[in-house]
């Protein structure tokens, strides 16, 4: 279900009750949101899955790509992970050499003195819902990380595909043109720029390198991709930036609406989520 239909039905229960009552689920249990990306699923062996494709093919909930630069990682493509475990997942060359003693081998860590070299990755959130830890290093020293994957569900093809995931994430996959034959009801510009800066240097001032900013970007961008399925269209700008086309029927309130987002992005930024900003494109 996406969040303009949650939206139309919060609408629905405002006009009977004086104050209504709206559920929220959060972001990180969405792994069923049904998107455009799926149609983007048919691709050759050769040319493998992108990140993403990877995550809808295989319904994962949670998972992130390491990137190396210079003597660092950083997850910077995730999703599930909230804004404190993206910051978190900044580590050294040298801590994935100790437990990574080899390349193009899926690992599986289960027990409890194998999961504990990672909890420093993790905000306290999410470690409580950590069963298993999947990694796969690739030949091009990009490490995959997927959490609660279950080892007897390693396929052929699951193999086969992890192998093949592509570095380049796939950012620009997801913008997608409107449906001509749609009506678009309202566009807006959302801005999450002093949102996240906001974040990063209250809650992480000593990271200083820059990617940080890009990676919470690409998570929370991918995440209201799904929140909006088609025919509703999100188009990223740049860090931070997106551009929403909505093509329902009814018109959403903008404070209807601001209030939602900014709702799920606590997910990723906590209190500094209010912080994010609304503009309706006339």
């Amino acid at each position: 279900m996406g969040l303009l239909k949650k939206l139309s039905d919060s609408q629905i229960v405002s006009e009977k009750k004086e104050q209504a009552v709206v559920r929220q689920e959060p972001v990180q249990q969405k792994s069923n949101s049904v998107g455009l990306l799926k149609k983007s699923l048919i691709v050759s062996n050769e040319d493998g899955l992108d990140f993403f494709e990877f995550i809808e093919k295989y319904k994962l909930s949670h998972c992130a790509l390491f990137t190396k630069k210079d003597n660092n990682y950083l997850a910077e493509f995730s999703f599930g992970f909230d804004g404190a475990s993206i910051c978190q997942s900044f580590s050294t060359v040298d801590f994935w050499e100790g437990v990574l003693h080899s390349e193009d081998q899926i690992l599986f860590f289960n027990k409890q003195n194998e999961l504990l070299p990672f909890y420093q990755f993790f905000s306290d959130e999410l470690k409580v819902i950590i069963k298993s830890i999947c990694i796969y290093k690739t030949k091009a020293s990009s490490i995959l990380l997927i959490l609660n994957y279950p080892q007897d569900k390693v396929s052929t093809g699951f193999s086969n595909d992890i192998k093949k995931v592509k570095l380049h994430a796939g950012i620009s996959k997801l913008n997608r043109r409107g449906d001509s034959k749609q009506t678009l009801s309202a566009e807006y510009k959302l801005n999450f720029l002093e949102c996240i800066e906001s974040f990063v240097l209250s809650e992480y001032k000593n990271i200083s390198d820059k990617r940080i900013f890009t990676a919470l970007s690409n998570a929370l961008f991918y995440t209201f991709t799904k929140n909006f399925p088609s025919p509703d269209v999100l188009t990223f700008i740049s860090d931070g930036i997106y551009n929403l086309g909505l093509y329902s029927k009814e018109k959403i309130p903008v404070e209807l609406l601001s209030g939602h987002i900014k709702n799920d992005s606590r997910f990723f930024f906590g209190g500094h989520a209010p912080l994010m900003t609304l503009e309706e494109i006339h």
